[in-house]
């Protein structure tokens, strides 16, 4: 087969009166002949597609083209989302009929947790209360379940108090030991959730917003 030509539309989807593409090309792109590399193979990219040429295909030969690319900010990594990617053949032969077959990607299920740690008053007076904060973030779609801050103030804060999402938390279930402090404690029934990230669409961008859950510790005490 002569002059075999190939498009593929990275998942483009539509919304609306717009089309929006998940996928960025970054490659290089690799020819292979019957499993074997044959050569690399450099696409035309235009309007949210990738056109490959393939000149010449022998007779009873398969071509695969590798390549890679990346999610980007039309990409919707919300549970049970997914991106369907098509690829389109035709060919300069007597039987010139498209074949197309499509892949889908669906969005892996993982909590990101994250932290910040911040202090107020900054700076800190000698023999005022003080408050460390701690900031978790779950970027992920899937809650992030039994999380276990662990931390050492340096120097050792006293009469401390902990606070998650401003709620007291009891003596009975946080370890202080020389400035650590470890929440839950290891034999204490109390759990630390943070809830999935949120993901929006702009209508206008159609640019996808991550939202992260969170939740916020507060170690109050005295230097």
């Amino acid at each position: 087969m002569n002059d075999v030509v190939i498009t593929d539309d990275l998942g483009t989807y539509r919304v609306g009166n717009n089309n929006y593409t998940p996928l960025t090309y970054i490659g290089p792109s690799q020819l292979l002949i019957n499993g074997v590399f044959d050569s690399l193979i450099t696409p035309v990219i235009s309007n949210g597609r990738i056109v490959y040429n393939i000149e010449n295909l022998p007779a009873n030969a398969t071509a695969q083209i590798r390549y890679i690319v990346r999610v980007n900010e039309f990409a919707n990594g919300s549970r049970g989302s997914s991106i369907t990617n098509t690829a389109t053949a035709v060919c300069d032969c007597i039987c010139n009929e498209p074949a197309s077959d499509c892949h889908t990607l669906t969005a892996e299920t993982f909590a990101d947790v994250r932290v910040i740690k911040s202090i107020c008053p900054n700076p800190v007076i000698c023999g005022e209360e003080v408050n460390f904060i701690f900031d978790i973030y779950n970027y992920g779609n899937l809650e992030a379940t039994d999380v276990i801050l662990i931390d050492t103030f340096n120097p050792p804060i006293t009469d401390i108090e902990v606070r998650v999402d401003g709620v007291l938390i009891p003596e009975s279930d946080y370890d202080y030991v020389n400035g650590v402090l470890t929440l839950p404690s290891p034999d204490s029934d109390y759990s630390i959730t943070v809830p999935p990230a949120t993901f929006t669409q702009n209508p206008q961008t159609g640019i996808i917003t991550v939202v992260p859950g969170n939740v916020r510790i507060t170690v109050s005490g005295r230097i």
